[in-house]
């Protein structure tokens, strides 16, 4: 994890401990700044009911606070919270039943089709 901590500068906070400390973090500072992004890769790995990055969520939007969170696996993966509250999807291929499913049931049966589809780095967007 250290290869990363050489990115670390006024504007970008590299973080590897207490999730609620991060969050609450990022609340008090983002009102230093007009857009504030936060980034959680791998989401599923913070637990399906992390009531802080829920929090985080929740209210974010009140500070100017964007979140892109990373998962493998859209439906079985990620949180309620965040499948709720997500406004764009960026797809890379999916194979898996289930989560071409989910595709179907929010976008069309075309789109599920293109994202079984897709090719090596590939990707579609789907804006809800």
């Amino acid at each position: 994890m250290n290869e990363y901590s050489n990115l670390s500068n006024e504007y970008i906070s590299i973080y590897y401990f207490d999730i609620w400390r991060f969050c609450k973090d990022v609340w008090d500072q983002a009102g230093l700044y007009k857009n504030n992004l936060v980034v959680f890769d791998e989401i599923n790995r913070y637990g399906q009911n992390n009531e802080d990055i829920h929090w985080l969520y929740d209210l974010g939007r009140h500070k100017n606070i964007d979140i892109i969170a990373v998962s493998r696996r859209i439906f079985s993966d990620l949180p309620v919270y965040v499948r709720s509250g997500t406004e764009r999807y960026i797809f890379f291929q999916i194979t898996e039943p289930i989560e071409l499913d989910y595709i179907k049931k929010h976008s069309s049966e075309e789109m599920a089709e293109r994202v079984r589809n897709l090719g090596f780095l590939e990707y579609v967007i789907l804006d809800l």
